[in-house]
């Protein structure tokens, strides 16, 4: 009876909590179609037409390759093609759940299938044939055996181009494949688990990617250039459209054995400081408060929204050093320079003085009042520049990302002494 009480309040308790969660997606559901409702320049009406194409965005973000949903799925997905919109209007989100579950499950079973496939001998022989573009092919694989043909293609496909990759003689290949493949095999197939692995283990799980898959649905609907960023990609937006932000100042990457190293230290930051740091690192895992981060099988982006989070001000690395030795360093973020974002004024002296100005961005201070960016720091170059008599002036924008309509509207403003620079429409007049 205990055991039975015991179950049933572990059940509750998990339905409290999925519960919760939906909470807060509706919540995001809601103030998404709020705002895209007030301040979209032409937002499409909540409809069927809309229902039908946020459903088409969502399942290609969530399978684009078409690897893991089979027949079945879609049939019980299907359902849902005309009834978003009314999830929506209703601030029901229940629907979310069956695929998260489902998308897990495929994963799950694809793991399976890899696993299994590590004990069998792989057969290269005859013709076969891959296709590399899931709409052109516009397939749906129908059960598990397709799934399990569809792998078992793609792994053989992966591990005959490794081959050669590493061997580009073609005749050694041709004459030592045999032993060339069974040697890559493990390899490969491990490879790929650990990238199904990064699935299951991003930031925030499975069921934070399909929860934002869904949002970014709604926003692409609209107009191919609107996106939902969550809390660490609006962070990091924001840094690059900044001169300035909080960091520890280390870029990391994923080298080829699937480690997360240190690429490069930027000097004057606190890692640089330091000085414990180096590149190469490999960095085994990261731990701010009670929020931990092993880096096994997670994409390099986890970590980089892991370090960029707000919440994040302190942060533990744990590294595995060039000799094995393995170390805790604690290291608080810094203000620091945004390198790439920041004007620098030159003096071109061939007989006449040319000022020249490089504009990588039209950066901004979004947590100023007075967004003070670009064009406060290129009038202060040109005042600089114009004390040294300078007889032309040269704004190089080339390889400029862009940014703040703002500032490249003040920037214009330094030059253009009449009319409007930029016109702004309203979808309210």
């Amino acid at each position: 009876m205990k055991k039975n009480i015991f179950t049933s309040i572990l059940f509750l308790l998990f339905i409290s909590l999925s519960a919760q969660s939906n909470d807060v997606f509706c919540e995001q559901v809601s103030a998404l179609q709020q705002l895209i409702k007030t301040e979209h320049y032409s937002p499409k009406p909540l409809n069927d037409s809309l229902s039908k194409g946020v459903y088409g965005l969502f399942l290609k973000t969530l399978d684009p390759d078409k690897e893991f949903f089979i027949s079945k799925d879609y049939d019980l997905f299907s359902s849902d093609t005309y009834e978003l919109d009314n999830y929506i209007q209703a601030g029901t989100c229940g629907f979310i759940d069956k695929y998260i579950e489902t998308l897990k499950e495929r994963i799950l079973n694809a793991k399976a299938i890899i696993e299994s496939l590590e004990k069998e001998t792989l057969d290269y022989s005859g013709r076969d044939t891959l296709y590399f573009d899931a709409d052109k092919s516009n397939k749906v694989l129908l059960d598990n055996t397709q799934t399990r043909r569809l792998w078992s293609k793609r792994l053989r496909y992966k591990i005959a181009t490794t081959a050669l990759e590493d061997d580009s003689i073609f005749d050694h290949v041709k004459a030592n494949f045999k032993t060339l493949v069974n040697n890559l095999k493990i390899k490969v197939l491990k490879r790929q688990l650990c990238v199904l692995d990064e699935m299951l283990l991003q930031n925030g799980g499975l069921e934070k990617f399909v929860k934002e898959s869904f949002l970014n649905a709604m926003a692409a609907y609209q107009d191919p250039n609107s996106t939902f960023f969550n809390l660490s990609e609006k962070k990091l937006f924001e840094d690059g459209l900044s001169a300035n932000q909080l960091s520890f100042g280390i870029n990391t990457e994923k080298n080829r054995d699937g480690d997360i190293v240190i690429a490069y230290i930027t000097p004057g930051s606190v890692a640089y400081e330091n000085g414990s740091f180096d590149p190469n690192d490999i960095i085994q895992s990261l731990t701010s408060g009670n929020d931990q981060l092993e880096t096994y099988c997670i994409s390099n982006d986890d970590v980089m929204a892991f370090t960029n989070d707000e919440k994040h001000m302190t942060v533990t690395f744990k590294i595995k050093k060039r000799n094995g030795s393995i170390q805790q360093i604690e290291l608080t973020k810094s203000l620091l320079k945004v390198e790439e974002n920041l004007t620098r004024a030159y003096i071109i002296d061939g007989g006449s003085k040319l000022g020249y100005i490089n504009i990588p961005s039209f950066y901004t201070d979004m947590e100023s009042v007075n967004g003070l960016g670009l064009a406060n720091d290129v009038a202060k170059e040109l005042y600089k520049l114009n004390k040294e008599n300078i007889t032309g002036l040269i704004l190089d924008l080339r390889f400029n990302g862009g940014g703040s309509m703002k500032e490249a509207s003040d920037l214009a403003g330094m030059f253009i002494d009449r009319g409007p620079v930029s016109v702004l429409k309203y979808k309210n007049g």
